[in-house]
């Protein structure tokens, strides 16, 4: 939980503690607990968690079992045209980090920022073809 957590909630990540909190309705005390590696969730918060942040934090806790694969089950999965529009300008801008052969610490803040969310929405549209061509 605290790697899974630490990869998704925090200081230059895609969601802060105190924006999973409201979203939650756990008090950030208890999340930064979790974060920590203090205490472990119930079932009711962890659902609440898993509710808030994207499939690949669910899949992080899966992964120690050796499963995987979790994603959202609702129908509201962008347009393929859309999703490989923001992969083309992502592509485009870690071309641009990459131009002076390294990346820097506010380049590796903004990967881990917008990567989770694209990662989730290829994941979506590839379900949906696999879905599709079924």
């Amino acid at each position: 939980m605290r790697r899974a957590l630490g990869l998704f909630v925090g200081q230059g990540r895609a969601h802060s503690i105190d924006a999973v909190a409201a979203a939650t309705e756990i008090p950030e005390r208890t999340l930064r607990s979790y974060q920590a590696g203090e205490a472990t969730p119930g079932l009711a918060n962890l659902y609440r968690i898993k509710a808030v942040l994207p499939p690949a934090f669910a899949n992080e806790l899966l992964a120690l079992s050796g499963l995987g694969g979790a994603r959202r089950l609702d129908s509201s999965a962008k347009a393929a045209a859309i999703v490989m529009t923001e992969l083309a300008t992502e592509t485009a801008l870690f071309a641009k980090a990459l131009q002076d052969g390294r990346l820097d610490h506010i380049e590796r803040a903004e990967l881990r920022r917008t990567l989770p969310a694209l990662i989730e929405d290829l994941t979506n549209l590839q379900a949906a073809l696999a879905k599709e061509a079924a």
